[in-house]
């Protein structure tokens, strides 16, 4: 089976385990109400989610958790296993108790660059948003991803910029 595949089964398999999800309803949001969903066992700030529903929240929840799981699966490392809801201090607030701020975030931006995210967002059937976060959580995955692989690359053993090939040379 190709490696490919093997890392795709896992990353599936490690989606369906019972993490115990939370979701929560902003109606102060400046933009309109919006909803949040985390695993409260990862803490919000590591693996969170928001959409104009609940549903499309706990949507970007799971593309969060796939693109990390990708990344972890590709390391060769694996996630920690599904705790359930007695095993997790839970407080009334799981994203008060964090100290974290609000989510919300207003951002002035160049009116080209915000008509291509709203395209972006149009072309993916989504919303703006949900669009932004998405992009960056992947963009933050990527980076873990190149640190990574620079880390491996400092404990190779010394080659010479010849024998590497053109595209690993920085």
């Amino acid at each position: 089976m190709a490696k490919s595949k093997v890392i795709d089964l896992r990353v599936q398999a490690w989606l369906a385990r019972p993490y115990v999800r939370r979701a929560k309803l902003d109606d102060q949001d400046p933009d309109g109400p919006t909803w949040y969903a985390w695993l409260p066992q990862f803490g919000i700030q590591s693996a969170s989610g928001c959409g104009e529903t609940e549903e499309q929240a706990q949507e970007s929840l799971t593309e969060v958790l796939r693109a990390s799981f990708l990344a972890l699966a590709e390391r060769g490392d694996e996630p920690p296993p599904a705790l359930s809801a007695d095993q997790i201090a839970l407080s009334r607030d799981d994203q008060e108790a964090t100290n974290l701020p609000s989510g919300n975030l207003r951002v002035r931006l160049p009116r080209e660059l915000h008509a291509e995210l709203i395209h972006g967002a149009e072309r993916n059937g989504c919303s703006l948003n949900t669009y932004i976060v998405t992009l960056l959580s992947k963009r933050s995955v990527e980076d873990e991803v190149r640190q990574e692989l620079a880390r491996l690359w400092a404990g190779i053993d010394r080659q010479t910029s010849a024998e590497r090939p053109a595209s690993m040379i920085r």
